[in-house]
């Protein structure tokens, strides 16, 4: 699997992007398919937010976001057998399905700039009572 260099948090490398969307959209297709209890539909999504994780921060996020709802496309395409009539469907689930993706970003800025906002009231308070 092709790398490339990137400063992660864990200060290692990132996989290709290509990779993880193909793989995503495999896993999901396959699990469409499996009827009693879809086990390749999680596992599908895991690579859709590994995109996520590695650019939520990133100048790119929303290429990136576009990756994933071509992804989901690509998804529902096959899970509907490549019925090009019914594309509209594809198209609103595979939005639909992307908005998840969104909200996970959206807390997760919102997440960080409140607990930096609750430190720093915690660090004046401190600095306040000594």
């Amino acid at each position: 699997m092709e790398t490339e260099d990137d400063d992660t948090p864990n200060g290692g490398n990132r996989p290709n992007i290509w990779f993880l969307l193909i793989g995503g959209a495999a896993l999901c297709s396959a699990g469409w398919f499996m009827k009693p209890f879809p086990v390749f539909m999680f596992l599908g999504l895991a690579p859709f937010f590994a995109i996520l994780d590695y650019t939520i921060e990133s100048e790119n996020f929303w290429e990136n976001m576009e990756m994933i709802l071509v992804g989901m496309v690509v998804f529902f395409l096959a899970a509907f057998q490549f019925n090009t009539s019914l594309i509209v469907k594809v198209l609103g689930l595979a939005i639909v399905f992307t908005l998840p993706f969104l909200a996970f970003a959206y807390v997760h800025e919102n997440g960080h700039a409140r607990r930096a906002a609750v430190e720093l009231d915690q660090a004046t308070q401190l600095g306040r009572h000594v």
